[in-house]
Formats: structure tokens, sequence, C-alpha cells
């Protein structure tokens, strides 16, 4: 269901040309944002917000637009290999009753294995950004 989409459905989220960063777009695509990124009505291992991008690269700078423009509200799962072992993600989805990962931002290949194994649920995943931009390297 959550691949069932139109043409209405996607935007461009390039800040470096001008548009709209991933942070507005998570603010604009969920109706009332701050309740439903609130950490106590998570179900367990499933974000709100999905947000797959390229590279560890471009995770990094996308989490950091979406802190900005949340405000460091709510944390943000980093899910990319570089420096965080698969293990961690695991734990980080399994604590607390997944309560605490509002959003997860990942590597198509960290995603789709914890995905695959089960870790991952998309139940109460309401927003999925694929990000199609390019390191700037």
């Amino acid at each position: 269901d959550i691949l069932a989409t139109s043409s209405k459905c996607f935007v461009t989220c390039r800040s470096e040309a001008g548009g709209k960063n991933c942070g507005v777009i998570i603010k604009a695509g969920l109706s009332s944002w701050k309740k439903k990124l609130n950490t106590e009505t998570l179900e367990l291992q499933s974000p709100r917000v999905l947000v797959v991008c390229g590279s560890a690269n471009r995770a990094i700078s996308l989490i950091k637009e979406i802190r900005s423009a949340t405000q460091n509200l709510f944390f943000v799962g980093k899910f990319f290999s570089r420096h965080i072992k698969y293990k961690q993600n695991v734990q980080m989805l399994k604590e607390n009753n997944g309560k605490n990962v509002p959003i997860v931002v990942g590597t198509p290949a960290r995603i789709n294995k914890l995905l695959q194994e089960k870790h991952l649920l998309l139940r109460s995943t309401e927003l999925m950004i694929i990000d199609m931009s390019r390191d700037r390297k």
C-alpha cells in the first residue's frame, strides 16, 4: 500500500536548488506533525517518517536539515553502515519499544536488510521520502 502512488505524491527536495528541504516536507507532509512524531504514540519498530538516500554523506546532510527544520524536537535515527553497526540499528529500533525513533534516515542497503529481517516495520510509516540528490563529491 505504501508504494501505491500518484504523480501528486512527488516533490522536489533539493535545498541546493532553492527548493524545499526535507525537514519542511516532513512538516508539510504530516498533518499535526508534532503530535504524529510524538515518541509516545509510535508503534514498535515502525517510524512515522522514512527517508531513503543514496549514501551516508547525503544521509548526514539530510539529518542536519531535518533536525534544523524540526528544531531538534525529535530523535532522527541514522541507518547506514559508516560508523554504525547493524546490531546498533536493531537495538535502536527495539529499545524503549521502538518509541524513540520517529524519523529514520538511511541508505537503501541498510533499510532493505532491516526490512527483510523484520527489524524495521512500516505499519506506522506515513511519509516516505526518497532522496534522489547526488553527493557533491
